[in-house]
């Protein structure tokens, strides 16, 4: 089948708008999508029981938590193994991705040793919600409103209630939470740094890189130059002067605040590398990737420090959990290109990472559902022959509502896929987006499952 792809600069332009898996800025209201190949109000694909099912793919029960978890089990050989596991969603801000990932999470500290969830909120807003996880001291309700707006749904308050208790009956084994994400991190973060430059440094040397620093909370945009090149400028200086020095700096420091210097530089050159490429027609790419390759160093570093290297969950986008993505196959239907993403995820850089087991579940929907508003699977773009997962999905016989647990790995005979069979994959930043992306990929070369459900409902009773 032919197809382009287009590495031209000025048109990654067409794709800064959407900032793919930013999760930044509202989502505003967007005209209902048009329909899909197969959307309809009633699927006639239903059966009263799962023994039609595909080789390699499971029917859940629901995605409430407090159901029974026997339904889970397959769960134990595709992620119970890793040491990190990321638990994505096709959109932020959907009710139902929350309450699934709250089950899926559960299910994993008590069955295999979860200790430690992240999310991708900064490492500041998400100390509060730790608070109470450890103490249920406070309203988590309020707590929310610290929180980046995709994660204000009443979803999160139950799995925060839920932690709270699992510790309160588990005091010397807790879970802990903790953020990962770099928005939101560079006042602070440029603070503790110019603090830690005034200790360990040369006065001359640290007046001048407090000053560079200074300037990186002012990278907002391209148009930042200056700022962005005082900023860093001073963190280079910085950290090649704890690179060189690193005996004096623990000696007058400790080998924990060295630690945490390696965090704070991390984030905020990610931060800063976002916030100067993100909206740069020729950069935009490159500001995704600094953002995720920091994401990546943060959750290695603070795993290490805070939590003994205990077994992870991280809640995040499907575009920053999934594994592979350097190699991945982005189609944007609304002008007409495709593209291929070039540069690590979170996920493939926490894969790729020496001595670290890794595993990702992506999750998709049919249709996002809004109030009265659906938002179906749009039509296969012009051209392209393979099918959408989700539609594969959505006419496989199952018992009725049943959420689906797709095994990636297995194709071929009696499966859902024939092997290395192309998909696509639905991707949006919002739920209300007026556009998608769409992946094209052989599912398992990002996830080592996914979950299907076949109507995803968001923003409903979100929190202002």
């Amino acid at each position: 089948m032919p197809r382009s792809v287009f590495h031209h600069r000025t048109l990654i332009w067409t794709l800064v708008a959407l900032t793919l898996a930013s999760g930044c800025g509202s989502p505003a209201d967007a005209p209902q999508d048009s329909g899909s190949q197969a959307d309809a109000t009633t699927d006639a694909s239903v059966s009263s029981d799962a023994s039609t099912l595909p080789r390699g793919v499971y029917a859940l029960t629901g995605i409430d938590p407090t159901l029974p978890v026997e339904d889970l089990a397959p769960l134990d050989d595709l992620l119970g193994d890793a040491d990190i596991i990321g638990l994505g969603e096709n959109a932020h801000q959907c009710n139902t991705y929350i309450q699934a990932r709250d089950r899926i999470t559960r299910y994993l500290v008590e069955r295999h040793g979860v200790r430690v969830v992240g999310l991708e909120t900064s490492r500041t807003n998400a100390e509060t919600l730790e608070t109470y996880a450890q103490s249920c001291t406070g309203d988590p309700t309020t707590l929310l409103a610290n929180l980046h707006p995709i994660w204000r749904g009443p979803e999160l308050v139950d799995f925060l209630q839920w932690l709270c208790a699992h510790n309160q009956q588990h005091p010397a084994d807790p879970v802990s939470l903790f953020g990962f994400d770099v928005v939101d991190q560079a006042s602070t973060d440029a603070s503790e740094l110019a603090d830690f430059a005034t200790v360990v440094m040369p006065s001359t040397d640290a007046t001048a890189v407090e000053a560079g620093l200074g300037e990186c909370p002012e990278v907002t945009s391209p148009a930042a130059h200056s700022s962005y090149t005082s900023c860093t400028t001073a963190l280079d200086q910085l950290e090649a002067y704890v690179d060189a020095h690193v005996a004096e700096v623990i000696q007058a420091t400790s080998e924990t605040t060295l630690e945490w210097s390696r965090i704070w530089l991390a984030s905020l050159r990610g931060i800063t590398g976002y916030r100067y490429l993100d909206q740069n027609p020729s950069d935009f790419l490159v500001a995704w990737g600094a953002r995720d390759e920091a994401m990546a160093e943060i959750v290695t570093r603070l795993r290490s420090l805070r939590f003994a290297d205990g077994k992870t969950v991280l809640w995040a986008h499907n575009g920053h959990v999934a594994n592979g993505m350097s190699t991945l196959q982005v189609i944007y239907p609304a002008i007409g290109i495709d593209f291929v993403w070039g540069v690590r995820s979170m996920g493939q850089a926490l894969a790729e990472t020496p001595g670290t087991r890794y595993a990702a579940l992506g999750l998709t929907t049919y249709r996002f559902v809004a109030g009265a508003s659906s938002y179906p699977l749009p039509p296969s773009p012009d051209n392209v022959t393979e099918p959408y997962l989700s539609e594969l999905l959505w006419t496989t016989p199952r018992p009725t509502g049943a959420p689906l647990l797709l095994d990636t790995s297995q194709t071929g005979a009696d499966a859902l896929l024939t092997a290395d069979q192309q998909v696509l994959l639905r991707v949006r930043n919002n739920f209300r987006d007026a556009d998608d992306f769409i992946q094209l990929t052989s599912p398992d070369a990002l996830y080592d499952a996914m979950l299907w459900v076949e109507e995803a409902t968001c923003g409903q009773d979100w929190l202002p």
